[in-house]
This record gives structure tokens, C-alpha cells and sequence, in this order.
């Protein structure tokens, strides 16, 4: 079993606190004098992606790692029959990525390639589709590189 040793001031009584954080921890660690909610947290096992890759223009692949999606990314970069990298758009943290892989494909099931992890949508129409499905936003989003922001 992994531990996290956490140490946080209250923002409310500015007392120190210690806290010791595990994949068994359920409770919202609290301030130790005031009873203060110190942290919110999420047990994260996985990721959804979104990708892009300039060989398919107009079509992402949505899917889902328990590892890093670098790692994820760079397994897919190294292959031969790749023409060009993916790219990552976004991805959404997940403490049953499986689970939340299944739901995110049968929500876009109209815009998908058959049996594959492709989808014909653009990404700020797939990422608001995800945020609502998953109910929650991405933890990371490559809005520069996308210009998600003045996409239509």
C-alpha cells in the first residue's frame, strides 16, 4: 500500500496539520482544532484521452490508459504504421478508466469509426460531451496548440 504525507496550514485557523493519505482513506481530511475540510481528493487509476493526429484530419481517438498517457502516446508514436505522432488534446483523470472509456464511446457510438477507438468530431464538440458525460473537466487541456476557445 502506498502513503501520502501531506502537511497543510487550515485556512481557516492557520493551524499546521499532518496527514497521512492512503488508497483506503475515504473520509476529507479535516483541521485537527477547527474540523475544517483541508483537501479534496480523488483515488486516480487511469485516464481518458482525447488525441489527434495530423494523418487524420477531422477525426480523434478517444480512449483509455491506467498508465501515464505520455507513455500511452509514445507506445502509439513508436509504432511503423503510424504516419504521423498523435497529439493530445486533453485527458480526464479516472478512478475507473474502463468504466468511463465504455460510457465516453457509447455517448459519441454515432460519430465512431466501427470497432475502432475513432471518432468524426471535432474536439471542443468531444470535450463537452465528455465533461458532461464524465461530469467532470479535463486535468489537462492543450488549448493552444487546438484553439478550443474560438472553435465552433
Amino acid at each position: 500500500m502506498k502513503l501520502v504525507a501531506i502537511i497543510l496550514p487550515c485556512h481557516n485557523c492557520k493551524t499546521v496539520n499532518r496527514l497521512v493519505l492512503s488508497e483506503e482513506s475515504r473520509n476529507k481530511p479535516r483541521c485537527g482544532s477547527c474540523g475544517t475540510v483541508l483537501l479534496e481528493y480523488s483515488i486516480v487509476t487511469g485516464f481518458v484521452y482525447v488525441l489527434t493526429n495530423p494523418a487524420f484530419p477531422g477525426v480523434l481517438k478517444i480512449g483509455f490508459t491506467t498508465r501515464s498517457v505520455e507513455s500511452r502516446i509514445a507506445e502509439f508514436n513508436s509504432a511503423t504504421a503510424v504516419p504521423a505522432p498523435f497529439e493530445i488534446v486533453a485527458y480526464y483523470s479516472s478512478h475507473d478508466p474502463k468504466k468511463d472509456d465504455r460510457t465516453v464511446h457509447l455517448a459519441l457510438d454515432s460519430c465512431r469509426a466501427p470497432g475502432k477507438e475513432f471518432f468524426a468530431i471535432k474536439p471542443k464538440q468531444a470535450l463537452d460531451l465528455l465533461t458532461e458525460v464524465l461530469g467532470r473537466r479535463p486535468i489537462y487541456l492543450h488549448d493552444k496548440l487546438f484553439n478550443l476557445a474560438e472553435e465552433k
